[in-house]
């Protein structure tokens, strides 16, 4: 074997290596999902009968504006999982799982998301601003959120409330963590579900 020719060969040899070294943990997916706990229903005939819900607008935070899953370290400290990613924006996920939540608890299908084409169809606007929805690097989910609902298409504030939920993951794998954070967005549909069946009547605008 010539020397230039054992040269070439640890060449290419040491260029495979590099390689390998350099090379990076495929990404992982994740979607919120649709947790309800039907022993905790309300009723929807406390709502006005063929009442229309408006969903959002929903605000979030800048440092959740990214597609990777964030979770917060000691003190002030916040972690970006590179390889850990939402399948799509997270404010859209929310929105959608919110509305399908709400849909599921006050068993109505008469539900848009922002924006919507005419005001003059909804009795009920829940507008929610996020201001912390992270995890522990134990895996312990926090949803901070300020909501309110307004009525007469959303000249009128009804209610207005904070809510502070904490759900505990059943590991720190990221897909428990995931669970957790959906679990954390059903626990406030319920609240907000449950303010809504004890408001009066807003009055159909079809």
């Amino acid at each position: 074997m010539s020397g230039d020719f054992r040269k070439l060969m640890l060449g290419a040899l040491l260029s495979l290596v590099l390689a390998a070294c350099g090379t990076t943990a495929p990404s992982r997916f994740y979607l919120l999902t649709i947790v309800h706990d039907d022993s905790a229903g309300v009723n929807a005939t406390r709502l006005q009968k063929n009442a229309y819900l408006g969903i959002g607008p929903i605000k979030f935070p800048e440092y959740l504006n990214r597609s990777q899953i964030v979770t917060r370290g000691p003190g002030a400290e916040v972690y970006i999982a590179d390889a850990q990613r939402w399948a799509e924006p997270l404010h859209e996920n929310f929105m959608r799982v919110v509305s399908e939540n709400l849909s599921a608890s006050l068993q109505t299908q008469r539900i848009a998301m922002h924006p919507w084409r005419n005001w003059h169809d909804i009795d009920y606007q829940i507008t929610i601003d996020v201001i912390r929805f992270d995890a522990t690097t134990e895996g312990d989910v926090l949803l901070i959120a300020h909501w309110k609902i307004n009525g007469q298409a959303g000249r009128q504030q009804l209610w207005a409330e904070k809510s502070t939920i904490r759900v505990k993951s059943s590991s720190a794998d990221y897909a428990d963590i995931v669970l957790a954070h959906s679990t954390a967005v059903g626990q406030l549909c319920q609240e907000i579900a449950e303010k809504l069946g004890q408001l009066p009547s807003q009055g159909s605008q079809e």
